[in-house]
């Protein structure tokens, strides 16, 4: 009977331990005239794989304590890639009138292995980094930042159209720190004036490496339409 005991746990603790949660994700992308549709189909891809990762109880509860929306950012590029397993597209819509694509994904997270990962991401980043970035991906009712990036010595800020700008407009800031985490200088915002609702936009800002130790982004009013 013993034996019969040990040969069922030992069948059974693998598959608790490598149990994997599958999760819904749905995100749709507004190309404009300058993108194709192909590309617009990759990215409504990309935008539904990271709102699972987000939106999962193991990413939240291991970020909780992380402030940095610059990190945040770097930890869903790359972990979307290894984590998510067994991705089907479940529901495609397109609209070239609105120049809209949508898709729903389901695919499987291992928790265990996420959070195991996220963990290293973020030891590897503390030992690299030793000052606090400012916190939160910025957000207002007319728009969001999605993601911020870096090429060379340009920082790269990815946002979305909330809301279409009615009497003002609103543009994206950088705000560029020293190494004990204050405040130093501003740059001026960018003019990205949001015609549709779903509309991606972008801001380039130089990285100024040398004089600061970190930045980060707020969005702010440019003044009448």
């Amino acid at each position: 009977m013993k034996k019969i005991l040990i040969i069922a746990l030992l069948i059974l603790a693998p598959l608790t331990v490598f149990s994997a949660d599958r999760l819904t994700g749905h995100a749709c992308y507004h190309y404009s005239d300058n993108e194709s549709l192909l590309v617009a189909r990759q990215l409504a891809i990309s935008l539904a794989k990271r709102e699972i990762l987000e939106q999962s109880s193991t990413f939240v509860e291991s970020t909780s304590t992380v402030e940095n929306f610059s990190l945040k950012n770097d930890l869903i590029t790359s972990l979307s890639g290894g984590v998510l397993k067994n991705i089907k597209v479940t529901l495609k819509t397109e609209s070239v009138e609105k120049r809209e694509v949508c898709r729903t994904i389901t695919a499987e997270i291992e928790p265990v292995e996420f959070k195991k990962k996220i963990q290293s991401s973020l030891r590897a980043f503390k030992r690299k980094h030793s000052n606090n970035y400012p916190t939160g991906l910025p957000k207002n009712a007319w728009k969001r930042i999605l993601k911020v990036k870096e090429k060379g010595s340009t920082i790269i800020a990815i946002a979305e159209c909330l809301k279409t700008h009615d009497k003002y407009s609103y543009g994206i800031r950088v705000i560029y720190y020293d190494e004990d985490g204050i405040p130093e200088e501003s740059s001026e915002p960018s003019k990205n004036y949001c015609w549709n609702v779903g509309d991606i936009v972008k801001a380039k800002f130089p990285r100024k490496a040398k004089q600061f130790s970190a930045y980060g982004m707020d969005i702010v009013e440019t003044g009448k339409k």
